[in-house]
This record gives C-alpha cells, structure tokens and sequence, in this order.
C-alpha cells in the first residue's frame, strides 16, 4: 500500500529531518525523528473526503493507529479519531493541502484545515523542536509560511 512520510521544514536540535508521528505511549501527535523500517506511527494515508455538505478534501489516516487527524480546536493539539463516518462529520479532520514554497526537488507546504482556512498543521513552539513536539493547529504566517508551518509529503512503499 502506498502511504507517505509528512515531514516540517523545521529540525530536530542536531538538525535531523523530523516526521510527523504518533507517540507510541501517549497517542499524541508529534514530530520525533526517522524510525527504522518505515514504522507505522510514521506513515500517513491521504484519501479523499467529501462529507454530507459537498465539503471536500484529504483526511490523514495513521497506519499504525488506523485513526485520522482532527483539530477540534483553533490554535491547540490536533488529535485521532476513529475514521467513522459520524465522528468525521462531527470533528474537522479535513484538510487542504497547499504548495507555497518551491525548492530544488522539494515543494514545501501548508496542511491548511478546511473547515477553517486559517488554521494549518504546525509544530508547536519556535525551535529548538525534540523528539515529542506537539502538532497542532495554528494561524499560517506571512508566505512562504515558517519552517514550523510547512510541510512536505513523499512516498513510501508499505508491506505492512
């Protein structure tokens, strides 16, 4: 199955590529650096969303979890819910995807949430960002966007 690898443009404190990840522990959403094997905590599977109103976009699906990401609130931690048709018509858990920064072989990103275009994924705080920053959503700065606020996708290969 094809998933994907989302990681910040923002390093970990050695200057290590970060990923979006789900804590094996807590459940949480955070940044945490490369896991061997292609561990499912860290690949996501965007699949499209239409929901009840003709609203349409991408939910995130964790391989590991089997849950998507939500952002019941403006400007606090993002978390999982089920991926159930009724839980995903009463959280936003969809997202836009937007290209708004280019470099060579690299488009970096907002994860901007539909239902409040304002609001996109982001990795909590200015830096330095250790293993178990907190994701949530928060308001996209001047474009191209920070480094903590854009993101970029690339495929993997999953056996599992």
């Amino acid at each position: 199955m094809l998933a994907y690898t989302i990681s910040p443009l923002c390093t970990d404190p050695t200057g290590a590529a970060l990923y979006l990840s789900v804590n094996k522990q807590t459940q949480d959403i955070v940044v945490w650096t490369k896991l061997p094997n292609n561990d499912p905590s860290q690949l996501w599977i965007p699949l499209q969303y239409v929901n009840n109103n003709g609203a349409q976009g991408v939910v995130l699906l964790n391989a590991m979890t089997n849950k998507i990401i939500a952002a019941p609130n403006d400007a606090a931690a993002v978390t999982q819910i089920p991926l159930d048709l009724q839980q995903m018509e009463e959280n936003r858990c969809s997202w836009n995807i937007l290209d708004a920064r280019t470099g060579p072989a690299t488009h970096w990103g907002a994860v901007q949430l539909n239902k409040n275009q304002k609001m996109n994924l982001n990795v909590e705080g200015g830096g330095p960002y250790p293993n178990g920053t907190r994701v949530l959503v928060w308001g996209w700065s001047v474009l191209p966007g920070a480094n903590n606020q854009s993101w970029t996708f690339a495929p993997v290969l999953n056996n599992a």
